[in-house]
């Protein structure tokens, strides 16, 4: 399975990222600071539903990497407005990954 994902330099991000937080903010009336409220920003401002799943099986792709652990954590469908992260970063069973689970739902 090959992905087709489009180049998009750091400064386009980073503005891009800047502006989402500004439009949170406002909306919120509120400073945002460390830690940044992903879940809220994710689930209440933008409006995505965001679960837990195996996300090997999901897409029936093979892992690759050593042993079963897998090689992908976030995959989002933006037309049904899901993003589904890898059940094996769920922080609630792993809290030791909850670092990777909002990097990932970040990113």
């Amino acid at each position: 399975m090959t992905l087709r994902v489009p180049y998009i330099p750091n400064d386009v991000i980073e503005r891009d990222a800047e502006a989402l937080l500004g439009e949170f903010a406002r909306a919120k009336g509120i400073e945002v600071r460390p830690p940044i409220p992903i879940e809220d920003i994710v689930e209440k401002h933008l409006k995505l539903h965001v679960e837990l799943d195996d996300l090997h099986r999901l897409l029936d792709v093979p892992r690759s990497g050593i042993g079963l652990d897998p090689d992908m954590f976030g995959a989002i469908w933006l037309e049904t407005g899901r993003i589904v992260i890898d059940e094996s970063l769920d922080p609630e069973e792993r809290p030791e990954r909850e670092g990777r689970y909002r990097f990932t739902l970040a990113h």
